[in-house]
């Protein structure tokens, strides 16, 4: 990208599926990443994707944003992801809150 301790990356997969009964189906998903670093113990993450099926008339979209932080050996991180699908047009939107710390141990024996 130009600016140092940012990533980009993008994704496609396109799949073909065929059923017993001679009908096919497309399966497509993309993806996109973001992550950027501004300090040296914090990353700030932007995630997407885009996924739709056209057995089961599926249409789906998430969108995930995260910050992690490191306090010495532990990291705090805090997430929000939002997704929004229909099937069988049927409608359905979630939210989800994360907040997570983790830290490593050693076990010796």
């Amino acid at each position: 990208t130009g600016i140092q301790q940012l990533y980009f990356d993008l994704g496609a997969n396109l799949q073909q599926m065929v059923t017993e009964s001679s009908s096919s189906s497309w399966i497509s998903r993309f993806t996109g990443n973001l992550n950027y670093r501004p300090r040296e113990r914090l990353t700030l993450m932007l995630n997407g994707a885009r996924e739709t099926d056209t057995l089961s008339r599926l249409s789906r979209f998430e969108l995930s944003t995260q910050a992690l932080y490191q306090f010495g050996r532990a990291t705090v991180s805090a997430e929000y992801r939002f997704e929004t699908r229909k099937t069988f047009d049927q409608p359905g939107q979630g939210h989800t809150i994360q907040l997570r710390i983790t830290r490593p141990f050693r076990v010796a024996f």
